[in-house]
């Protein structure tokens, strides 16, 4: 389904329950509503920057929303879409800062027993930051997580080498074949992680 095609169905919809056509209604209201936030807030969408998907958000919805032949399908799945979150690299950008400065930064002052008593707040607001930026590793879960955008947001250094969980799997005492070159390489980089200790 086009977009126009939508734009039209939308129409015919709202008819229907106004009487109108010219009537502003319901599904009408929703779909302005979406057109809205795709002109201004979902413009970048990193899966349709790929050549070979649509960049249009609106063009999307009208494609997703044809996959369906029942109106009444068509008419609920619109109704959703205003339910979707979308999270732009600036939301990621903040949700990143707000992870350090908060969920982080209270488990690496537990961790390391923090207190304001005797020496102060500037004191271990110090102690948390060395502890921060010398020596916490901070990697991703999963593939969805940019963890090079997370260090550059939160203005992180120190540790230089990043590896995911399913690089860590491959070294894990339990695996069939760990690589023994590259677990000696990743021991001697925990035992001092910055980018020119690592061994090639």
């Amino acid at each position: 389904m086009t977009l126009e095609q939508l734009r039209a169905m939308v129409r015919e919809w709202d008819r229907h329950n106004t009487g109108n056509p010219d009537d502003s209604s319901y599904h009408e209201t929703i779909l302005n509503q979406l057109d809205y936030h795709a002109s201004k807030e979902w413009r970048v969408y990193l899966p349709a920057e790929h050549p070979d998907f649509n960049t249009s958000y609106m063009e999307r919805l009208a494609a997703w929303i044809g996959n369906l032949t029942e109106e009444a399908d068509q008419k609920l799945l619109l109704e959703y879409a205003l339910y979707i979150s979308f999270f732009s690299h600036a939301d990621f950008a903040a949700l990143y800062r707000t992870a350090l400065d908060r969920e982080i930064t209270r488990w690496v002052v537990s961790q390391i027993g923090g207190r304001l008593e005797p020496n102060g707040g500037q004191a271990l607001h110090e102690q948390v930051h060395q502890q921060i930026h010398h020596h916490t590793w901070f990697c991703p879960i999963t593939d969805s997580m940019d963890i090079n955008e997370f260090y550059k947001v939160n203005h992180l250094k120190g540790v230089g080498h990043r590896p995911g969980f399913a690089t860590l799997q491959m070294l894990a005492e339990k695996s069939a074949a760990p690589d023994p070159m590259l677990a000696n390489n990743v021991i001697h980089y925990m035992a001092n992680p910055s980018l020119a200790a690592c061994r090639t």
